[in-house]
């Protein structure tokens, strides 16, 4: 599996979230980077984000008293702990902020002085993840476009005079979610109406140019009526939305059923419970 070179600001980050943990409720888990800092597109003021995919016991499964998500900001880095089935739910619903982070290794993972086998089936999951990582996207039967233009529609409502920004949140970052949303869910869609499985790496980590596009726009601060109404009628998101509802008539993504099924049992098989 590919490992990230980490900054000076990750490295702070990784060790925060290492003590973290280790105080936590989280025995089995898997951490991953995400966000901006992933895929190549962080500046001086960009936070260090993490995924923290953890076991429940099975006791909360059957109960259904876990905690499905929890979002929890240290000095550092911002963790978002999710429960492993969530995760599951989250993939198959093709949650675009979920599936990039399978595009690596996992920056942290829980490690027994026994050496327990939860441990070592969870080591088991991140290799599926990450053998699998171009196949994801279309385990959601189509679903991964549909979730990138409810994300688009989110954005688009943000996008005018009188919002006020909260945190690290600007007119400029609002854009640019919304330009990324765009270019994961078109991209895709054209590879599906090519009827391959394509590398869908290339959908998650932009080229030069295309950072270079984004991060224009991410290091705007103040409301641009011009950028906006340049962004929105370039990037049209009632065409792409047309587009998708025309391809899911068509079946486009029910084409790889099978494969798709196959991958998910192997996930399944690989996939740690405990008492």
């Amino acid at each position: 599996m590919k490992m990230k070179k980490l900054n000076q600001q990750e490295k702070r980050a990784v060790e925060e979230l290492k003590d973290y943990l280790s105080a936590s409720k989280c025995q089995y888990f898997l951490a991953y980077e995400t966000g901006s800092q992933l895929v190549g597109l962080a500046n001086e003021h960009s936070d260090v984000d993490f995924y923290v995919f953890y076991v429940p016991t099975k006791l909360e499964i059957l109960t259904q008293s876990m905690s499905r998500e929890q979002f929890v900001q240290l000095d550092n880095c911002e963790v978002k702990l999710v429960a492993i089935p969530e995760m599951f739910h989250l993939v198959e619903q093709g949650d675009p902020n979920v599936i990039e982070t399978f595009f690596q290794a996992p920056l942290l993972q829980s490690q027994h002085i026994d050496g327990h086998k939860i441990d070592n089936q969870l080591a088991n999951l991140a290799e599926v993840f990450y053998q699998n990582r171009n196949l994801l996207p279309y385990l959601s039967n189509g679903l991964f476009i549909k979730s990138c233009l409810w994300m688009m529609r989110k954005n688009i409502r943000k996008l005018r005079p009188s919002k006020h920004y909260l945190g690290n949140g600007t007119f400029g970052k609002t854009l640019f979610e919304y330009l990324k949303e765009y270019k994961y869910a078109s991209k895709f869609l054209h590879q599906s109406q090519k009827r391959q499985v394509a590398e869908t790496e290339k959908i998650f980590f932009p080229n030069e140019k295309e950072i270079a596009q984004l991060k224009k726009y991410k290091n705007m601060h103040n409301f641009d009526k011009h950028a906006k109404q340049q962004v929105l009628n370039k990037y049209d998101y009632k065409k792409l939305r047309q587009d998708y509802r025309i391809a899911k008539n068509r079946h486009v993504f029910s084409r790889n059923d099978k494969m798709m099924r196959e991958v998910l049992q192997q996930l399944v098989a690989e996939t740690p419970v405990y008492y």
